[in-house]
């Protein structure tokens, strides 16, 4: 299975399905979509409203893949529990 971090470094791009308001934030790994595409599991604390769930998506990558948040952003799925990540570096 492919790094989750080297995939989206790679491809520029990350699916992710999110699961909010969860006891801890966690990344779980991959699962393969109905097309069987990667696509990384990812819980979080955060409530899903006024954005605070895709702010902590965001943030929780950062800092597991060690890049800044601003080279990421939600280019799909922003009401959505199924994300696009983008990475575009500075």
């Amino acid at each position: 299975m492919e790094n989750a971090k080297d995939l989206l470094l790679k491809q520029g791009v990350l699916a992710i399905k999110v699961t909010p308001k969860a006891p801890k934030d966690a990344i779980l790994g991959f699962k393969n979509d109905v097309s069987g595409k990667p696509v990384l599991l990812v819980k979080l604390r955060a409530a899903p409203e006024d954005g605070k769930a895709n702010e902590a998506l965001l943030r929780l990558l950062a800092a597991a893949f060690e890049i800044p948040v601003s080279t990421m952003n939600i280019t799909r799925g922003l009401t959505s529990r199924q994300k696009m990540i983008a990475y575009t570096p500075k």
